[in-house]
């Protein structure tokens, strides 16, 4: 039923990255991902894919940072003041 012809798969070896916890990490990883795909190493649906992937990890990051810096300043605040807390 018209389907397309399907490409063939290439294997794709990217480094491990264990600073994708952060922010800077992740840039990092993304600036590889980058080089490989000029320098014809990645294949761009590859590098496209990789690229909405760290766009949501970058959210995520965001989030969790926030949540974390938020929490750091409830813990400071006397119960009553807490909302939701102190019920």
């Amino acid at each position: 039923m018209g389907r397309g012809r399907r490409r063939p798969r290439v294997p794709v070896v990217v480094e491990p990255c264990p600073e994708l916890e952060t922010a800077t990490g992740l840039r990092t990883f993304l600036a590889g991902v980058l080089n490989a795909t000029v320098s014809g190493a990645v294949p761009v649906p590859v590098a496209h894919a990789v690229a909405q992937l760290g766009s949501a990890l970058r959210q995520l990051i965001e989030t969790s940072d926030i949540e974390a810096r938020i929490e750091a300043l409830e813990s400071r605040q006397p119960p009553a003041l807490v909302r939701g807390r102190g019920r």
